[in-house]
């Protein structure tokens, strides 16, 4: 080995270089600032580095550049040295090394430039997998965006510029794309998430940051002159993925929720603020965007507290039943009821819409229902001892016990427990949105049907799927939807009464039995006996009744004729 290989300003120049923790762009710096040392003992004009790797997650770009690491004032021969080394990943990493002018390379000098950038190669690629380490921690491999860490740290870094306040925060959600994952796939769900984040990349350019949170969620900081712009944006995003041979056209649609970060705002508070926000917003399907406020906030906190004290809540049966009549118009009697549950707490009756829409979010309602239908069927049992006929009783339950595949039974089970007939209990559910659970729902209607039990849709003719469900579903009861009966009535809608007197026609054609909800008028009830929809519900006849109340009624069944 050369002397120059082994002087003290050889050693000197790898111990300036030799550093863990750099990054590829600071060991190039630190090499071009140390090469000088041992330039001239190796007669050194010229050396140059070419960096090449392909496009990968987190390379979106790949990377092709050139990089003079050292060139000698006084220049360089032609003669070059090339060596080239192959990385991981299909990538390049090449060597052009040339002597000072008026030198010329022994093979023993060949030998010591080939030995130097071997080790400079070395510590390029420990320093690239220390970037690709740290990157990797704040980036999102399938999309290449920022993640959660690397949201943060941008904001960290606005904030430390003291320019956070120039910038809006959003909390995006994609709806219903767990629907999109299901009905093409996982893989293809995946190409449809990274065309989306490429897009809403692009989209806010130079003006923000977007970042990929995990699944379907993203959040983004951006200008604030640009926020209204970015809104309405995300309101309807169109892209297009290659899929299955073609390519599938996507309207994607996300809910936000935005902060307006203010000056001295740490990220933290911001990814709170921003979370509440866009919470709010999935429980306002009409309200996509939610800007924070104080409101939002104590609103989820109100909310959080509703759902703790649930548990202690059924155990101490503040839950109780309201029952609301149905009267059957040709006769004017009470001919069944709906059981509703109202939430005493304090003394004070908790509005329904207060923790229905929650329990539904967070699965509690699954509790609740068979609460409800077990309070049902010992009412049901006290009346009969009692020498009083029981009407049919329809009870709510959430299309969320689909995911239980022994729901039919445990329904069954309860009837069964208290001993009572079940054509007393008719199970309502309302019509869904769309059918995942399609196959599971079919399956409960035929055993409860097989079993006795009567079921029911609520709010028919409010979802997708409305003349499939009388097709496929052997329903025994068909509720419509008041809506109808408020458009008719109060908007002569000529169009809606239509609609209602065929629905009502072909559900009698079929076998089924049709019940209006929210009659309040004598109006509404004798378009609907016109239309031979007889059986109604509604405050006309009576409010949903305590269950001392309801028993009162069920031994004086008679209305009086309101027609």
């Amino acid at each position: 080995m050369k002397k120059s290989l082994c002087s003290g300003n050889y050693k000197k120049f790898f111990g300036g270089i030799d550093k863990y923790g750099l990054t590829i762009e600071e060991l190039i710096s630190v090499i071009s600032e140390n090469m000088p040392l041992i330039a001239e003992d190796m007669t050194l004009g010229k050396l140059v580095v070419h960096f090449f790797a392909p496009s990968s997650p987190l390379e979106p770009k790949g990377e092709d550049r050139i990089v003079v690491l050292y060139e000698n004032d006084s220049g360089a021969e032609t003669e070059q040295i090339f060596e080239e080394f192959i990385t991981t990943g299909g990538g390049k990493v090449s060597f052009e090394a040339y002597p000072v002018k008026g030198a010329v390379w022994s093979e023993e000098d060949k030998d010591d430039i080939i030995f130097l950038v071997k080790n400079i190669f070395a510590m390029c690629g420990r320093a690239r997998l220390s970037g690709i380490v740290k990157k990797s921690m704040s980036t999102d491999v399938s999309t290449g965006l920022m993640n959660a860490n690397g949201y943060v740290a941008a904001g960290n870094r606005l904030a430390a510029e003291g320019r956070i306040h120039e910038y809006n925060a959003m909390y995006l959600n994609l709806r219903n794309f767990k629907f999109i994952n299901t009905q093409i796939g996982n893989k293809y769900g995946d190409a449809v998430i990274r065309e989306y984040a490429n897009t809403l990349s692009a989209f806010i350019g130079d003006d923000g940051f977007a970042s990929r949170l995990g699944g379907d969620n993203f959040a983004i900081l951006v200008k604030k002159e640009r926020s209204e712009e970015i809104i309405k944006f995300i309101g309807s995003v169109e892209i297009d993925v290659p899929f299955a041979g073609t390519t599938s056209h996507f309207c994607i649609q996300a809910r936000a929720g935005v902060y307006d970060i203010k000056d001295g705002d740490l990220m933290p508070h911001v990814m709170n603020c921003i979370s509440a926000a866009v919470s709010s917003a999935r429980r306002h399907p009409t309200d996509y965007a939610v800007i924070f406020t104080p409101e939002v906030l104590y609103r989820i906190m109100q909310e959080q507290e509703i759902s703790a004290n649930f548990p202690a809540a059924l155990r101490r049966k503040e839950f109780v039943v309201y029952y609301q009549p149905k009267v059957n118009l040709e006769t004017n009697e009470l001919c069944g009821c709906e059981a509703l549950v109202r939430w005493i707490r304090d003394g004070k009756i908790v509005p329904p819409m207060e923790f229905i829409p929650l329990f539904e979010r967070n699965g509690s309602i699954c509790s609740l229902d068979f609460y409800m239908l077990e309070s049902v069927c010992e009412h049901i049992k006290e009346w009969q001892e009692k020498g009083l006929e029981p009407v049919t009783v329809s009870v709510n339950f959430s299309k969320t016990h689909l995911h239980n595949p022994d729901i039919a039974d445990d329904i069954i089970s309860i009837i069964n427990k208290y001993g009572i007939d079940s054509r007393y209990i008719e199970i309502e559910m309302t019509e869904m949105s769309d059918f995942n659970d399609y196959e599971a729902f079919k399956k409960l209607v035929t055993k409860l049907k097989e079993n006795g039990v009567m079921t029911s849709i609520d709010d028919f003719g409010t979802g997708y799927s409305s003349l499939n469900l009388l097709t496929d579903f052997m329903f025994d009861i068909v509720k419509l939807d008041k809506s109808f009966l408020d458009n008719i009535v109060r908007n002569n809608s000529k169009t809606d009464e239509i609609v209602v007197r065929n629905i009502v026609r072909m559900i009698r054609e079929l076998d089924m039995k049709t019940i209006a909800e929210g009659v309040e008028t004598a109006e509404q009830a004798a378009f609907l006996k016109g239309i031979n929809c007889t059986l109604v519900q509604g405050y006309l006849f009576d409010k949903p009744l305590p269950e001392q109340e309801f028993e009162t009624r069920l031994r004086s069944r008679k209305y009086d004729n309101i027609l």
